[in-house]
């Protein structure tokens, strides 16, 4: 990736708020997404200015995965999506969503 010319690479790692609030019964998935983020965060350094690392870390996506829990600030795959490529090459670590940013907060 570091030696297309001309192009930049981007590459999206999907981490979860998971990884710093705590959901009963997603332990290993919450360590999973901690571990994600540490690992793009830690490329995005040492491939800094060849390619570009984005972590995203957001709350509730409205999946199958998701159906059955109280859900606050949910957004839709496409939402997350379109969120996460606006800010690919522009940081290396977001919430992915305004809602989501929000969500951490509380």
């Amino acid at each position: 990736m570091r030696q297309r010319p001309g192009n930049k690479s981007g590459v999206i790692a999907l981490s979860s708020v998971s990884k710093v609030k705590a959901l009963a019964g997603f332990t290993i998935y919450g360590a999973c997404k901690s571990f994600n983020d540490y690992f793009s965060r830690s490329l995005s350094e040492e491939y800094k200015g060849e390619v570009d690392f984005l972590s995203v870390s957001p709350g509730w996506v409205a999946t199958p995965m998701t159906d059955g829990f109280k859900k606050q600030l949910e957004i839709l795959p496409e939402e997350c999506a379109d969120s996460a490529l606006k800010a690919l090459g522009k940081v290396t670590h977001t919430p992915g969503h305004w809602k989501h940013k929000i969500a951490t907060i509380l």
